[in-house]
């Protein structure tokens, strides 16, 4: 079987990363233990007619153990994510937190990826829009600091409150502030429209979503600020 170039690449980072430990897995019907090279990781994982014959010779199922093993290979060394296809990575990391404690769908809001909307409308049971990392983040904040309009309007709209839109992160801004901020109209009259005093229209620092407005010449947005907030 021909090897393709990604594999190659994710083969040679473990090689140039000097790493001879190996890894145990135990998983199963039969609870059996197998041990991999992290050397030879990246091939076993991408190269399928391989990995269907082990799946098959030790009784484990195909998706269960390639999870299992994208996520070692992760751990070891986050890179090898540029040379795996999205939707692989889309299909196994699902349920994955990072270092970070991003989920998945932060990961992706985070990198900018430009399959999120199809993400999210076909894993709505999986996104988690609750979560909060490590930095009290969650993904309708990074939506609005990362300028991801589309995305910030789809989880309001899919999650609602899930979203916790009254939340604060460690710079003391609301997705609303945000939104302000990075001129994200839409966004701000969706939130102002949507949560009312739950979007917290003030927050920590002394950027107000109204004076946010008012610089960005946010016109709608210090209209309805106004008139609701009565501020």
């Amino acid at each position: 079987m021909e090897i393709s170039k990604e594999l190659i690449n994710v083969n040679n980072i473990f090689k140039n990363s000097a790493i001879e430990t190996m890894i145990t897995t135990e998983i199963g019907k039969d609870n059996k233990t197998i041990k991999f090279d992290t050397n030879e990781l990246g091939l076993l994982f991408l190269e399928n007619c391989d990995l269907i014959n082990m799946c098959d010779k030790y009784c484990i199922d195909k998706h269960n153990i390639s999870s299992l093993l994208l996520k070692k290979l992760l751990s070891i060394n986050p890179e090898i994510k540029k040379y795996i296809p999205i939707k692989i990575l889309d299909e196994l990391l699902i349920d994955y937190i990072d270092e970070h404690n991003n989920t998945y769908l932060m990961q992706k809001i985070i990198n900018k990826d430009n399959n999120i909307i199809e993400f999210i409308n076909k894993n709505e049971e999986k996104c988690n829009p609750e979560h909060i990392n490590n930095n009290c983040n969650t993904a309708l904040l990074l939506a609005c600091n990362n300028n991801l309009e589309h995305v910030a309007i789809l989880l309001i709209e899919k999650f609602g409150e899930l979203c916790k839109p009254e939340y604060i992160d460690n710079d003391g801004y609301t997705a609303l502030i945000w939104a302000c901020k990075n001129k994200l109209e839409k966004v701000a009259i969706l939130l102002i429209e949507k949560f009312g005093d739950l979007c917290n229209p003030e927050c920590k620092t002394n950027n107000t979503a109204l004076k946010l407005a008012n610089q960005n010449n946010l016109i709608n947005v210090e209209k309805l600020l106004i008139e609701k907030f009565k501020t």
